[in-house]
């Protein structure tokens, strides 16, 4: 009766023990990993940061896998709020499938909205056909060619002399637009004899920067019987804001005289896009 009895007390302790053991390991089981972060705030990078330099940013670990920092994922958020920051996702799964999340707030520090730029001057002769698409390109902040997603508008057809403005834009990935008005000009002037190139026929600047205008100055396409030289152009940029944010025109001319009675024979035209 007394064995009996010892027994029963065994194997009611086994019961407890086993039902003890099998908590512990469903406690552990049911533990996440854990995310940690070196930046306490916000994480700030540059834009050509990779995804392998975010996720130096984090580790990960729990009590049966150890340090799982190799097998964490991230992604980021395909837009911007009203501060020009974004949400980026850290992800990491233990050998049990528990899964442990980490949302931080990212910062682009040289981030810029896309740029449109003109491949030349939107000089045109008149009463000639061409194609104003075919002039214009553009790129976002990570020099992805948005050339193909370019919306370009304008309100009358352009065939005769005058000015005509055209409205440019385009979006990034991020959802940012930029959108431009450039004047389209179009002359019976025949410049195409001498022609003015520029290295460059957009510039982007910041408020107050004032670039050396006469360093875009490329060469001239001279078919005419007079010697000229790139000490012939005069260059205004008198239509240029520094301080305030627009698009601008400086322009590149050659006279054939000097005075006020002197005519423009050549005539190039850089657009300047003040930012702030």
């Amino acid at each position: 009766m007394r064995f009996l009895r010892i027994a029963a007390i065994v194997l009611a302790a086994a019961s407890v023990v086993s039902f003890a053991v099998l908590s512990a390991r469903s406690a552990g089981k049911n533990d996440p990993p854990v995310l940690a972060c070196s930046v306490d705030g916000m994480i700030e990078v540059p834009v050509s940061a990779t995804d392998e330099e975010l996720l130096g940013f984090v580790s990960a670990s729990d009590k049966k896998d150890g340090d799982l920092s190799g097998k964490i994922v991230v992604t980021r958020k395909n837009f911007f709020d009203s501060n020009k920051t974004t949400i980026i996702t850290y992800a990491v799964s233990d050998s049990d499938n528990n899964v442990a999340v980490l949302n931080k707030r990212l910062r682009y520090t040289d981030y810029n909205t896309p740029r449109i730029y003109l491949t030349n001057d939107f000089i045109f002769p008149s009463k000639r056909e061409f194609n104003l698409g075919m002039y214009v390109r553009a790129e976002d902040a990570w020099g992805n060619d948005l050339t193909s997603q370019i919306k370009l508008i304008t309100g009358e057809v352009v065939t005769s002399d005058g000015r005509y403005t055209v409205n440019i834009k385009v979006s990034d990935h991020m959802g940012e637009t930029t959108e431009i008005n450039v004047p389209a000009i179009v002359t019976s002037d025949d410049y195409g004899q001498l022609r003015i190139r520029l290295n460059e026929y957009t510039v982007y600047i910041k408020k107050g920067e004032v670039p050396d205008y006469q360093a875009f100055i490329k060469d001239i396409n001279n078919k005419t019987n007079k010697k000229y030289t790139t000490a012939d152009i005069v260059v205004d940029a008198s239509e240029v804001a520094n301080d305030t944010p627009g698009v601008y025109n400086v322009y590149y001319k050659i006279f054939d005289g000097k005075g006020d009675g002197a005519d423009v024979i050549s005539m190039s035209r850089l657009v300047v896009v003040v930012e702030e």
